[in-house]
């Protein structure tokens, strides 16, 4: 929120509190001016003064106050509402145009402890990534690291493209359900066949599987540590 929308809620403060004051001042008592006023300012007409005030002159000049107090307001919203969406489409904008600028990235999915520690040991290497995630809240605190994220279905074939997977180099795909593991492998090679993937698996007798989908290479975080199975995985990537 910068200083012009600051300055908008301090002026329409100031101008509500001057009408409350003014109102005040022509015989109404303290809660009926304020619920009068509050009312006014945001266009509602539902609480009426007796009569005897309507002609007053101090009223008349609160009452305008109220309009502007109003007008403020639906500008201080609407600026609010126009910067959050736009805020949500630039940011959005410029992380797809840095994605499409990548070429022999990783592109990880979904985020967890274990994909931490590789993106902890691809910073490490001067490695670009991209996350697939469906959480929000997990790609705001990513993007502001500077991680690249992209917020979708990761078993989608559309997210992978948004991801850049036709330029990616490898795909790892480390959901603690092999299930999961097996649909997110599906999408990925209906995206791009030639991609290459490396699976986390927790069933070795489901490795079968993974390679039938087109998982080259499957890991198992209980047979190893995360921080192994990076540099096992990364090694190739240097």
């Amino acid at each position: 929120m910068n200083n012009r929308f600051y300055s908008i809620i301090f002026i329409s403060v100031s101008l509500f509190l001057i009408a409350f004051i003014i109102t005040i001042s022509a015989g109404v008592p303290p809660l009926q001016s304020f619920i009068w006023n509050l009312l006014s300012s945001f266009d509602i007409i539902y609480y009426t003064l007796p009569l005897g005030f309507a002609s007053n002159p101090y009223i008349f000049l609160a009452s305008l106050l109220d309009v502007f107090v109003f007008v403020l307001i639906a500008i201080w919203l609407a600026g609010l509402i126009f910067n959050f969406i736009r805020g949500i489409d630039i940011e959005r904008r410029i992380t797809y145009r840095k994605i499409k600028q990548l070429n022999g990235h990783i592109i990880i999915t979904p985020f967890n402890q274990l994909t931490d520690q590789i993106l902890k040991a691809a910073n490490e290497r001067h490695i670009r990534c991209v996350v697939v995630t469906e959480s929000e809240k997990t790609a705001q605190v990513l993007t502001k690291e500077g991680v690249l994220t992209v917020i979708n279905e990761p078993s989608s074939v559309g997210t992978f493209y948004d991801a850049g997977i036709t330029k990616a180099k490898f795909v790892i795909v480390s959901s603690e359900s092999d299930v999961r593991n097996i649909l997110i492998s599906m999408a990925a090679k209906s995206a791009n066949s030639s991609i290459n993937i490396i699976s986390r698996i927790s069933d070795p007798n489901n490795t079968s599987h993974m390679n039938m989908v087109g998982a080259y290479k499957t890991v198992a975080p209980e047979e190893a540590s995360g921080n192994e199975i990076a540099n096992e995985i990364l090694k190739n990537m240097t």
